[in-house]
C-alpha cells in the first residue's frame, strides 16, 4: 500500500530534538514505534553528537526516503546506551510532577468511574484515574478518550481500565483519597440498585485506603438523603450515610463542575446535575451537626419514676426523656435515642446499641415491661428530620402559616448571648435552611461586614446559612462613603477600626469635640480625646460625655447602633443592663431640649428600628413574607411594624426583656404591639 506524503519536521539542536507529528493520523500510526520513541534520555544523548550545533530541516516538499536516511543516521550515531529502541515499558518513564506545587492536593488519589476521565483530565495534579469499561470499549464510546488519557498521564498520573467497584479491587496501592463523582448504575435509574452500588463501593475501597484516607462522593443535593425535607423523601433516596463501613460523614460542600460532564448510562452523553455536593467520610471524624443519624426506640420501665442513666458508648450521643406514663399498668414510657457523633450508624448497630441499653437499665435494678424489650430500633434517620417530626414547636407551628417565607434574625439576644449561641438554634437554623426558608441577619451592631462574620464563625455559626446579613455599622460606613467630607468626634466601641472606620470612608477624626462637624456615636466603651479615655464605670462614663455634648450643642449626632441597652444574659432587671449608643441618644435629646435647640435634623440614626436597614433588605430578598425575629419590642418589633408586609414574631426568653413574667404589662409599657410572640427561636 502506498503511503501519502506528509509533512514531518525534525529539530537537532545542541538541547532539543523532536518530532512534528503528520496531520494524517492513519500515516503516522504507520511509522515503528522504535522510530518514534525519542524520550528525554534521547535528548541528552543527541547533544554530544558532531551535528549538534547544527539544525537540519526536512521541508515541505522532502519524500519519505530522505526523511527515513536522516532517520537512520540518527540511529547509526547513537551510543549503545541508547534507550531508542527499548521496549516501551524499559524506557525512561516521564518526568513526574512534584506534589509541591500543589500543597492541597491528596499525594495518593484515585478516581472511580470516571466516564471519559474528564474530571481526572482537569486536575492539575497526578491521579490514577478509573473506568469500568475496558481499554477498547472505552476508546469506542468516548469521543475525548484519547485526549483525556494523555492529559493525566501528562501530569504524571495513570488510567486503569476494567475497574469494578463492586467486587474487591486488586490493587496494591493504598490511597489517600478515593473519589467517585455521580455514581450510577447502567441503564436505567434505580434507587434499590444504586444504594447496593454505593454498599460495594464502600466495602470494597476501604482496604485501599491509607490510615488517614478519606473516601468522597458527590451527588446531586436530592440523590443522598441528608438534604431532604421530610421522611417520605428520605426514605426514596439513596441514604448516603447507612452503609459507610467504619468510615463517618466529616464534611459536606458544594460541588464546582468545571469539567465535561459525560457518560450518561455509559454513553457518551452529556447529563444536568442539580446543586451537586460532594460529601467526605473519614475514618474517627466527627459528624459535622445537620448531618448526623438518629435512631431510636421505647424504653418501658416498671413501678419506677427514678429517671434511669444510660451507658457511655464511644461514637455515639445517647439522650432520654419523658414521652408518657401509663397509669393503669404503672409504666413509665421513655423515648431514648441513639445519635451518631464519630461512630457509624446503621439499623444493625442501632440494635445493638439498643440491647446494650437495656441490658444496663436491667444491671442497674430497673424492671423493663417484658413485652416491649427486644424489639428492633427505628432505621436510622437524619436527626433534623427527626427533630421536625416531633411534636411541633411554637416556631415550626408559626411557620406553617408561611411556608417559603424570608425570616429575618436580629443576633445579640435572639441567637447568641455574646459569649455562645442560645440552646437549639445552631440546630434550628440548619432545619430551617433545609426547609427552604431565606434565613437573614438584621443586626444593630455596629461592626462592619467582615468582623461580624468572623465573630458569628467563632461562636459556632455556619454563615452559610445566611442569605445576607446587614449590620447597622456597615450600613453607615456605606452612607459615610456617599457624605463631603467632615471632622468626626467619636465616641467609639473600643474596637481596633474605631478610627478607620471614619479614615476609610474620606473623613477626618479630631479630640477635641468643639472641632467636629458630627459626633459618632459608634460605642460606650472609648472616648477618643486627647488623651484617649476608657470607660471605668457607667456613672463615670455618663458623666464624662454629658460635659462633653453640653460643649457641642448643636452639633450633629450619627448614631450606628441605636440600641439602648446590652442584653446581658447574667442580669434580669433591665434597669441594671449596660448602656448602649442609643443611650447616648437619649442624653443628646434631653440637653437640646433643655436649651431649646431640638431638632431631628441634628441627630441621624442607622440600625433597627429605622427604616434604612430594612429598606436593604427588601432590595435583596423579595420573598412574598418577610418576618423579623427580635428580642426587642422598641427595635426589632416597632421596626418591622413600620414596614408594609412584615409581620413581628417577639421571642422572649433571652435578651432585654428576660425574667419577664406578664408580657401584656411589658408591652403596654413600651407601647409597642407584636404580631406573634415565642418563648425560643428553637424547633
Amino acid at each position: 500500500m502506498m503511503l501519502r506524503k506528509k509533512r514531518t519536521t525534525l529539530f537537532l539542536s545542541k538541547w532539543t530534538y523532536a518530532i512534528f507529528r503528520p496531520t494524517n493520523q492513519r500515516y503516522f500510526n504507520n511509522i515503528p514505534l522504535s522510530t518514534l520513541a525519542i524520550n528525554q534520555s534521547f535528548t541528552k544523548t543527541v547533544s554530544t553528537l558532531s551535528v549538534s550545533d547544527r539544525i537540519l530541516r526536512i521541508g515541505r516538499r522532502s519524500g519519505l526516503f530522505n526523511q527515513m536516511l536522516l532517520l537512520l543516521l540518527f540511529l547509526v550515531l547513537l551510543p549503545p546506551s541508547s534507550q531508542l529502541l527499548a521496549p516501551l515499558h524499559l524506557r525512561s518513564p516521564r518526568p513526574r510532577i512534584s506534589l509541591k506545587l500543589f500543597s492541597n492536593a491528596p499525594k495518593k488519589t484515585l478516581i472511580i468511574g470516571d466516564g471519559d476521565l474528564s474530571y481526572s483530565a482537569s486536575l492539575p495534579y497526578p491521579v490514577t484515574a478509573s473506568v469500568y469499561e475496558s481499554k477498547i470499549t472505552h476508546q469506542s464510546t468516548y469521543l475525548n478518550s484519547l485526549i483525556n488519557s494523555q492529559k493525566i498521564i501528562d501530569t504524571g498520573g495513570s488510567v486503569l481500565y476494567g475497574i469494578d467497584c463492586t467486587n474487591p479491587l486488586n490493587l496494591c496501592t493504598q490511597y489517600d483519597l478515593i473519589q467517585f463523582n455521580f455514581p450510577h448504575i447502567p441503564g436505567k435509574s434505580n434507587t434499590k440498585y444504586n444504594r447496593e452500588l454505593l454498599s460495594n463501593f464502600f466495602n470494597n475501597c476501604l482496604p485501599l485506603l491509607s490510615p488517614s484516607g478519606g473516601i468522597s462522593i458527590t451527588l446531586n443535593k436530592s440523590q443522598s438523603g441528608y438534604e431532604s425535607p421530610n421522611s417520605i423523601e428520605w426514605r426514596g433516596s439513596w441514604q448516603l450515610g447507612l452503609n459507610t463501613g467504619e468510615i463517618v460523614l466529616t464534611n459536606a460542600e458544594r460541588f464546582e463542575v468545571k469539567y465535561d460532564l459525560s457518560s450518561y448510562r455509559g454513553k457518551d452523553v452529556k447529563f444536568n446535575v442539580q446543586d451537586p455536593i460532594i460529601y467526605t467520610f473519614k475514618k474517627g471524624g466527627s459528624v459535622p451537626s445537620g448531618y448526623k443519624l438518629l435512631s431510636y426506640f421505647e424504653l418501658h420501665i416498671l413501678n419506677d419514676s427514678t429517671l434511669p442513666s444510660l451507658p457511655l458508648i464511644s461514637g455515639y450521643d445517647l439522650e432520654i426523656e419523658l414521652f408518657e406514663v401509663l397509669e393503669d399498668i404503672k409504666t413509665y414510657v421513655y423515648t431514648c435515642t441513639i445519635i451518631q457523633n464519630s461512630a457509624p450508624l446503621n439499623h444493625a448497630k442501632a440494635n445493638e446499641i439498643r440491647s446494650k441499653i437495656e441490658d444496663h437499665t436491667l444491671r442497674s435494678g430497673y424492671s423493663l415491661r417484658s413485652n416491649k424489650s427486644g424489639r428492633p430500633p427505628s432505621h436510622p434517620i437524619p436527626e433534623i428530620l427527626y427533630n421536625l417530626e416531633k411534636k411541633p414547636s411554637p416556631l415550626s407551628e408559626l411557620l406553617k402559616s408561611y411556608p417559603s417565607s424570608s425570616l429575618n434574625l436580629d443576633l445579640w439576644g435572639l441567637l447568641h448571648s455574646g459569649v455562645t449561641p442560645y440552646s437549639g438554634v445552631l440546630k434550628s437554623l440548619r432545619m430551617l435552611k433545609v426547609l427552604r426558608y431565606k434565613l437573614n441577619v438584621i443586626s444593630n451592631s455596629s461592626k462592619r461586614l467582615g468582623e461580624t462574620r468572623k465573630h458569628l464563625t467563632s461562636l459556632g455559626f455556619d454563615i452559610n446559612l445566611f442569605e445576607n446579613i446587614i449590620t447597622s455599622g456597615e450600613v453607615t460606613f456605606q452612607y459615610l462613603l456617599t457624605l463631603q467630607p467632615k471632622k468626626f468626634f467619636i465616641l467609639g466601641s473600643g474596637a481596633s477600626d474605631d478610627l478607620t472606620f471614619v479614615t476609610d470612608s474620606g473623613h477626618t477624626v479630631v479630640y477635641n469635640i468643639k472641632d467636629c462637624d458630627c459626633i459618632l456615636a459608634r460605642g460606650t466603651f472609648k472616648i477618643y480625646t486627647n488623651p484617649v479615655q476608657s470607660k471605668t464605670t457607667t456613672l463615670e462614663y455618663e458623666s464624662i460625655v454629658k460635659d462633653l455634648l453640653n460643649e457641642a450643642i448643636g452639633k450633629e449626632m450619627l448614631i450606628c447602633n441605636p440600641d439602648v441597652y446590652r442584653p446581658d444574659p447574667a442580669i434580669v432587671n433591665q434597669s441594671e443592663l449596660d448602656i448602649m449608643p442609643g443611650m447616648i441618644k437619649r442624653w443628646y435629646e434631653s440637653i437640646l431640649t433643655s436649651n431649646g435647640l431640638y431638632s431631628e435634623d441634628l441627630i441621624y440614626s442607622i440600625g433597627k428600628p429605622h427604616p434604612l436597614v430594612f429598606e436593604e433588605i427588601n432590595k435583596k430578598d423579595d420573598s412574598v413574607y418577610k418576618l423579623m425575629f427580635g428580642d426587642s419590642l422598641q427595635t426589632d418589633i416597632l421596626g418591622s411594624n413600620r414596614m408594609k408586609g412584615w409581620k413581628s414574631v417577639w421571642v422572649t426568653d433571652n435578651g432585654i426583656h428576660r425574667g419577664a413574667t406578664n408580657f401584656d404589662s411589658e408591652i403596654e409599657k413600651e407601647d409597642v404591639k407584636p404580631d406573634y410572640i415565642i418563648q425560643t427561636f428553637s424547633i
